[in-house]
């Protein structure tokens, strides 16, 4: 509603204002008024206690207890084992992978370059082999260096040069081992 100008109500043309509705705004007369308020139109009033009404409908029916049933708790359940079983057995399979990466030497390629690397700094060349570099290396890949598992190879005349990882030691060439 829009309201009209100071001194008269917009319903009733030919009587004075008495009071201004806090929610719309529309200068009204007595008559106008809601019951029991001071400064809300019948109108606006009606509308708070409709949707008020919804309201609490509303909010009753969502303070209403929810139906359990036996039989979802126990999907529930089955689901929430399963899911346990799915986490377990995928972080075994992880550490299971570590283990396996480990054992075939693969994480043992950059310890294997970074002691090279190491040797390049201090004497501008690679070494010729890595026999005097397997007490820098830790016990595990020196061990893999020792076996064939891993294979050092000077190329471009001793300015580069290969680590090979041979998943099966007994196929490492022999003239290459340390």
């Amino acid at each position: 509603m829009i309201g009209t100008a100071a001194g008269v109500c917009l319903n009733h043309s030919n009587t004075a204002a008495t009071f201004t509705c806090r929610q719309c705004q529309d200068a009204l007369c007595s008559s106008c008024r809601g019951e029991g308020e001071r400064d809300l139109c019948r109108e606006c009033q009606q509308y708070f206690l409709r949707s008020g009404a919804a309201a609490a409908d509303s909010a009753s029916a969502s303070e209403r207890p929810m139906a359990t049933s036996t039989a979802g708790r126990r999907i529930i359940a089955a689901l929430v084992i399963a899911n346990l079983g799915l986490a377990s057995s995928l972080f075994l399979m992880s550490r299971q992978h570590t283990s396996a990466t480990r054992s075939l030497g693969l994480d043992a390629v950059p310890v294997v370059k970074r002691v090279v690397e190491n040797t390049r700094a201090t004497t501008h060349r690679v070494p010729d082999n890595l026999e005097a570099l397997l007490p820098q290396m830790p016990a595990h890949v020196a061990d893999l260096v020792r076996r064939g598992a891993i294979v050092y190879k000077v190329v471009d005349g001793g300015g580069s040069y290969e680590v090979v990882v041979f998943i099966d030691p007994a196929a490492a060439p022999t003239a290459t081992r340390p």
